[in-house]
């Protein structure tokens, strides 16, 4: 008999402490030490359509560095050149705010007033006579979770679904007007966010919705589903319609 296996039989309580050992190793690298996670990708897709007055005060942007996402609609509530000024104002003091990237270090709502406290001061000192607060959307999704901000200016604004197992689930608190309103959701992988105007959600059904969003099909086919469902339509109250469709991979 082999040396090896005459030690290993005289020893063979060391033998299986050795070896409840190295199980327990195995145990903790599987189960308890940290695991790398992959980082979701945000990938997106948008349109925008005039309403039938011809006239477009609905402006939107949108970031996205793969990891994160942010994305903005607002409306000066009137179809003039004083409306879209003060949408431009709205969009780019909540663009600027996003690239600060205070939202990281800051309470999400503090974040959100903040720049909403920013538009207000650009208008008063920019648009003095004119100064009705804007309504806009605004939405930053990172590490799995959903951040919006809602403010209605002088009529309701836009709407932030979200479509995933069946069910679509529209993100929305008391409209109040002019009142800041924020939210924060955790966001499933399987899920899509869909940020309309208030012009898009008055088009769509729920039901249309729902069934563009839940296609296995890409992204930008959805978009262009949601506008031919809108264009088809052609409502003569049909005002600015912007939307933005977002999703998680891997």
């Amino acid at each position: 008999m082999p040396n090896s296996l005459v030690w290993m039989q005289n020893n063979s309580w060391a033998v299986l402490i050795v070896f409840s050992l190295l199980f327990l190793l195995l145990i903790l690298k599987l189960f308890l030490l940290p695991r790398k996670t992959v980082p979701l990708r945000y990938i997106h897709s948008s349109i925008q359509l005039k309403g039938e007055q011809d006239r477009q005060s609905e402006l939107f942007n949108i970031i996205s560095t793969g990891s994160s996402l942010f994305a903005v609609i607002a409306s000066g509530n009137w179809d003039t050149h004083y409306g879209r000024q003060i949408a431009t104002m709205a969009v780019d003091v909540f663009k600027a705010a996003y690239q600060s990237g205070q939202y990281r270090i800051m309470p999400i709502e503090d974040f959100y007033r903040q720049a909403a406290d920013g538009v207000q001061k650009a208008i008063s000192d920019n648009v003095i006579e004119h100064n009705t607060p804007p309504s806009i959307l605004a939405v930053i999704m990172e590490n799995g979770f959903l951040h919006t901000a809602e403010i209605h200016g002088n009529m309701h604004g836009g709407t932030v679904y979200i479509n995933g197992g069946g069910r679509l689930t529209k993100v929305a608190r008391n409209r109040s007007f002019s009142k800041l309103q924020v939210m924060s959701i955790k966001i499933a992988e399987d899920e899509t966010v869909m940020a309309a105007s208030k012009g898009a959600a008055n088009s769509l059904t729920d039901m249309e919705i729902a069934l563009c969003l839940s296609q296995d099909i890409p992204i930008g086919r959805k978009c262009g589903k949601i506008e031919g469902i809108i264009r088809r339509k052609r409502r003569s109250d049909q005002d600015n319609a912007t939307v933005i469709i977002v999703e998680q991979v891997p």
